[in-house]
């Protein structure tokens, strides 16, 4: 077996490129952790997402600005992902105050009060630009889906139909328990 040490192989001259740059990344314990905190707040979950929150925002309050700028986009991800999420589900009868936005927010005010401006919006404009290629993506791949494989999008389409006709009929039994109605009779 032979040991092959990375810092030998610089100093003596040979340069694997992009090999190097990828072996450096799986060394940095930093940007493995923040990664993985980074996939654990991307799905729902208010309890889940507003632990990850909570410990960048005591990463933010206790490390220096060239420490986290590195990592901005893996933290800016997930928050404002969640922050499109509370937002789409009804903007309206959410009040100002509400912690499933709030935290959010506030790390996000957080990150852009000790990374700087110009370097946070930076970030920021990455990430929508990322979040924005990958819908219309999804467009185009659902477009050429209808054009190459007509029968996939139809049966795609009959299943989003029903899923939405179970939401109708989901929503007006919650009325109708809410209002104190009985459940719809069945007529024989």
């Amino acid at each position: 077996n032979v040991c092959y040490d990375d810092k030998l192989a610089k100093s003596n001259g040979e340069d694997g490129g992009e090999e190097d740059k990828q072996l450096e990344q799986s060394k940095d314990p930093c940007l493995w952790v923040m990664t993985r905190l980074s996939n654990i707040a991307r799905p729902k979950g208010n309890h889940r997402r507003g632990s990850v929150f909570k410990c960048f925002a005591a990463l933010c309050t206790s490390s220096t600005p060239e420490h986290l700028i590195p990592y901005l986009e893996l933290m800016i991800d997930p928050i404002d992902r969640a922050i499109r999420e509370a937002n789409n589900l009804r903007p309206e009868d959410q009040p100002e105050n509400d912690p499933v936005i709030a935290l959010p927010k506030d790390v996000l005010q957080i990150l852009e009060d000790v990374c700087g401006t110009e370097q946070f919006l930076q970030a920021y404009a990455n990430v929508n630009r990322k979040v924005r290629e990958k819908r219309d993506k999804r467009k185009q791949d659902l477009a050429s889906e209808a054009v190459h494989d007509p029968s996939a999008a139809a049966k795609r389409k009959i299943k989003t139909q029903l899923g939405k006709k179970e939401r109708r009929k989901r929503k007006v039994e919650e009325r109708r328990a809410m209002r104190g109605a009985s459940k719809k009779r069945r007529s024989s």
